[in-house]
């Protein structure tokens, strides 16, 4: 015990001697005086081999402007520099039939010149008569790099699907690929893309990893100042068998801003999940909400 507390001591008492040391070497020096009682003339920046004054790494690396390397960690951190949403839904019935449906949900979206990065988080649970009859979680991420601000960019998706009433426990999808802009201004947005990528099921009976191509379009659409329509679509078929291993999802939704409070929305939502090989499951999964939505 005595020699624990002797190595503790010891290492307290050279934290201590090492932060008094930086403390030295960080505080300003004074210039020396010349006999005038002049200060001396500062010392000029050193140069590197080809006579240039040195700059500093991180700065030359922020005004490379590299698209693919965020400027710092802090751009990525700060909450302002995101767009947030949050949904909540609820219907409930008593008497004869007992049914309570709850529905939540966030958004969270950040554009730059250069890219942009979404992150959809979807949960529904529904009970009648006690008894559950839907219970999923849906977690979604995008990412998409302008090329050469093109209307050309590069997609990387993922999706992690829990759904009590499928066949497995948990599915994982990643793909990547290219996109294209057909329309994009204030009013009307298009873009389709076409990728590869994986998907695996887990606690299911079939836990392989199974290579597939995606094909999805994005469609935005601005009917009115206070309304908006937004869709995605995606047909994800196995490398091996197109026609009887596949996957479709979609979601449609169609938001209405009140004039006051101003963030504040009604959110008409659709969902469709379809799986060409349920493994025993129901092959459609089809679930639509009335939120109400938050959105800075």
């Amino acid at each position: 015990m005595q020699r624990v507390f002797f190595i503790v001591v010891m290492l307290v008492v050279k934290a201590l001697l090492a932060a008094s040391d930086s403390s030295a070497q960080s505080a300003p020096e004074t210039p020396p005086l010349k006999p005038d009682n002049k200060p001396a003339t500062a010392t000029r920046a050193p140069k590197s081999d080809d006579g240039q004054p040195a700059s500093n790494d991180s700065s030359s690396i922020q005004s490379a402007g590299v698209w693919y390397i965020p400027s710092s960690l802090a751009s990525w951190i700060q909450p302002s520099s995101w767009g947030t949403a949050v949904e909540l839904g609820m219907n409930a019935t008593s008497g004869n039939s007992d049914t309570l449906t709850l529905k939540t949900g966030a958004e969270l979206e950040r554009k730059t010149d250069r890219s942009k990065t979404e992150i959809d988080i979807d949960y529904a649970k529904t009970s009648a008569n006690h008894l559950e009859t839907q219970h999923y979680a849906l977690l979604k991420s995008r990412q998409d790099l302008f090329l050469d601000r093109s209307r050309w960019n590069w997609f990387t998706k993922q999706e992690i699907a829990y759904d009590e009433f499928k066949a497995f426990d948990l599915r994982w999808v990643v793909n990547s690929g290219i996109g294209y802009r057909f329309t994009d201004n204030e009013d009307k947005k298009l873009t389709g893309r076409f990728g590869a990528g994986v998907s695996r099921e887990f606690g299911g009976p079939d836990n392989r990893w199974i290579p597939e191509a995606v094909f999805g379009a994005d469609w935005k659409r601005q009917l009115t100042e206070q309304q908006e329509l937004k869709a995605t679509f995606d047909y994800l078929p196995s490398w091996s068998n197109w026609t009887e291993d596949f996957r479709i999802t979609a979601d449609l939704a169609w938001e209405i801003r009140f004039d006051q409070p101003e963030n504040l929305r009604l959110k008409v939502g659709i969902i469709d999940r379809y799986d060409n090989t349920p493994n025993g499951a129901k092959a459609n999964d089809f679930a639509y909400s009335l939120l109400l939505l938050w959105k800075k």
